[in-house]
């Protein structure tokens, strides 16, 4: 019991953190200055942008494995997950920069 505890307190801790890094990010960054812990969660978007690169990877090694380019709804299918792809990239890179930008202006003013 005690380690579901610790496990879902974690779990809720993280998704709370992120949720906020989206959706208020300016108040969220400022107590991630303030708490030295949390400071590596500013680069989540980093993270999520090389896991999503990586499971990319692996979804074209296992297309080229069973020749699924054979059929010809998969090209279409492939163009718009790189579209996709792209559009979650650009995204992330903006993210991330607004990110590290919150961080390095409220560790300049909490010193």
């Amino acid at each position: 019991m005690r380690k579901r505890t610790l496990v879902l307190s974690l779990g809720y801790w993280f998704s709370s953190r992120s949720l906020g890094l989206l959706l208020h990010p300016y108040a969220t960054v400022r107590v991630l200055v303030r708490e030295k812990f949390l400071r590596p969660l500013v680069g989540l978007p980093g993270v999520v942008w090389m896991l999503s690169w990586m499971v990319g990877i692996v979804l074209v090694r296992v297309g080229m494995y069973f020749e699924l380019g054979r059929f010809g709804y998969i090209y279409e299918v492939g163009l718009g997950l790189v579209f996709l792809w792209l559009w979650v990239s650009v995204f992330l890179l903006i993210w991330q920069s607004m990110l590290l930008y919150l961080y390095i202006r409220f560790k300049r003013v909490l010193r």
